[in-house]
């Protein structure tokens, strides 16, 4: 596994040399974290649910190499250990090896982003997010460890890589690649699946807006976008008994009573927050998700901090805090891409769904690391950048 590492990061940086530093970084940090989790003590976020994947993989690995298609059942939460199962029943029971696959797997999605970064910004930008995401500390932990993470964000970096290609006006192709990609990061976890509802939803946005061409066309084309929203809704209605999300449930018994006991059985345990505030009705949706998603994408706050292990999380939502307020006092130059407005539709709506699914920071940790860890492709160009922000376009 070490040595296809290593021919990894010399494909990935075949056409892009700067590329081959940040991604060696990123493979030693990862593989030595994971050797460390492994022999010498458990990473933060590398127990109780880690241990279950990989047991529940070395259990189903029993019933031999194509164990996979018996148990691969994307209405659980235990896909990644179908995946382990069929790891150890070819090739024996080796959960370093597992580790080293989710290292391997988070060094792809370091070069996914900044791939992406320099499409949309260019080289020297692109440069500084890969040492970042090669360094992002919740990134290194969720490559090192046996968690279902590192599968979804790769899936999830290779969606917004995609979809910086089409905001480069490359074709509807590379939108249904981004689907394709979101759609197997829900096999992973249900939740990623509303990343494609913000996508369209921003998509749709941009075609009413759009003031090329002439005003016949660009009545049609808004003629167009209403009416592929209303195919969109009746397919949805049609097969709302299909959709299925873990731990909550076919989205048509979906309601509002459902939606408060996900949210009241998630506050549980020391990192738990917001525990007093029920949701029984749209209108608590509304007035708490600005405080929810406060909390998914930025906890533990130093307030909430009861415990050693807390401080790892209290450095991880400061990063993402400090991100996001570069994204803000930058909003009017980014926005100015049609890309970086497709993404944070994207991060909107995963945030949005995500803080409705946990009351705990622990639990936030995890969820905001599938995806908002994209910020950074957004903000790279004002990393350690003082002067005026110069687009490079492709």
């Amino acid at each position: 596994m070490a040595v296809s590492g290593v021919v990894l990061i010399y494909v990935a940086a075949y056409r892009h040399r700067w590329l081959l530093a940040p991604l060696w970084l990123a493979w030693l940090l990862r593989v030595g974290l994971a050797t460390v989790h492994r022999y010498i003590f458990a990473l933060p976020q590398g127990g109780a649910d880690a241990k279950v994947f990989d047991r529940t993989g070395l259990l189903w690995a029993e019933h031999g190499c194509f164990g996979f298609f018996e148990h691969f059942d994307p209405s659980s939460s235990y896909v990644y250990s179908s995946i382990l199962a069929t790891l150890y029943s070819c090739f024996g029971y080796s959960p370093l090896g597992a580790q080293f696959l989710n290292s391997a797997l988070g060094v792809v999605a370091v070069a996914l982003l900044a791939c992406a970064t320099y499409r949309l910004w260019g080289v020297s930008s692109a440069i500084r997010a890969a040492f970042v995401l090669a360094a992002f500390p919740s990134l290194l932990v969720y490559s090192a460890v046996t968690l279902r993470e590192a599968f979804i964000l790769v899936l999830f970096c290779a969606a917004i890589y995609a979809v910086v290609r089409h905001g480069q006006r490359k074709g509807s192709t590379w939108i249904f690649w981004a689907v394709v990609f979101m759609s197997s990061a829900a096999l992973f976890h249900g939740g990623m699946a509303f990343g494609i509802v913000g996508l369209f939803l921003a998509i749709a946005f941009h075609a009413i807006n759009d003031s090329r061409g002439n005003e016949q066309a660009r009545a049609f084309k808004k003629l167009l976008v209403v009416g592929l929203c209303a195919l969109a809704v009746a397919l949805t209605y049609f097969f709302l008994d299909s959709i299925f999300i873990p731990k909550v449930g076919n989205l048509a018994a979906l309601d509002i009573e459902l939606v408060g006991s996900v949210v009241e059985s998630r506050a549980e345990g020391g990192a738990a927050y917001l525990s007093g505030l029920a949701v029984s009705s749209p209108i608590d949706l509304v007035w708490q998700a600005p405080l929810r998603i406060a909390y998914l994408l930025f906890a533990p706050f130093p307030w909430n901090v009861s415990s050693p292990s807390h401080l790892f999380g209290l450095l991880d939502g400061m990063i993402y805090l400090f991100l996001t307020i570069v994204l803000f006092r930058h909003r009017k130059i980014l926005l100015r891409e049609k890309s970086a407005g497709l993404i944070l539709a994207i991060l909107f709506s995963l945030a949005f769904v995500f803080a409705f699914g946990t009351s705990n920071f622990g639990t936030g940790m995890r969820h905001r690391a599938k995806f908002y860890v994209a910020l950074v492709v957004l903000v790279a160009p004002m990393l350690g950048k003082r002067r005026n922000l110069i687009v490079r376009r492709c």
